[in-house]
């Protein structure tokens, strides 16, 4: 999923390790932005407070009703039980769940425009396009901490290497920074 595409419906799978997609079966024109896997099933969402979907096999998906957001959705990412999302907008910018289904909205302790998410090491680490203090960490998807950045651009991807233990984030103007979490 790309969230640059800008062309509606269009989730692929992949059975063979990456080498070919096909489209999948969706409900509705919407566009979406990021997918994770965990508790055995997928969770897809996109740019709408009503662009969340869940599928058990990647290929057939079904639309999940009334999560709760007033911003957008812009990523989502597994971890510690659950799927932890996050908005770029509103008052619910964090949403958490173990289903897929049944959100519960978190406020972020910033009021940032949160862009991406990603576990590992035991934490949740998200990242802003702008403002003061663009990362927040959380053990629990629940419990937020705003960390500070070692740099004033937006960060807007984010992503952790279990061999290296070490998340890193890009962002604006060529902006690469990293984190080791021993």
């Amino acid at each position: 999923m790309d969230q640059d595409t800008g062309s509606a419906n269009s989730v692929m799978v992949s059975s063979d390790g990456g080498m070919s997609w096909s489209p999948s079966t969706t409900n509705g024109a919407l566009q979406w932005v990021d997918v994770a896997f965990g508790n055995g099933i997928f969770v897809a969402v996109g740019p709408s407070a009503t662009a969340v979907m869940t599928s058990a096999d990647g290929a057939a998906w079904t639309s999940v009703p009334g999560a709760p957001t007033s911003g957008t959705w812009t990523s989502v990412a597994f971890g510690n039980g659950m799927f932890v999302a996050v908005a770029d907008s509103g008052t619910n910018q964090i949403m958490t769940s173990t289903d897929g289904t049944n959100w519960t909205a978190t406020p972020a302790p910033a009021g940032h425009p949160w862009y991406k998410i990603a576990y590992g090491d035991g934490r949740f680490v998200a990242v802003a396009t702008g403002g003061a203090d663009p990362i927040l960490t959380s053990t629990d998807g629940v419990l937020w901490s705003v960390q500070s950045s070692p740099v004033a651009a937006s960060l807007q991807s984010i992503a952790y290497s279990p061999a290296s233990r070490r998340f890193a984030a890009v962002g604006a103007g060529g902006t690469a920074i990293y984190a080791n979490c021993f």
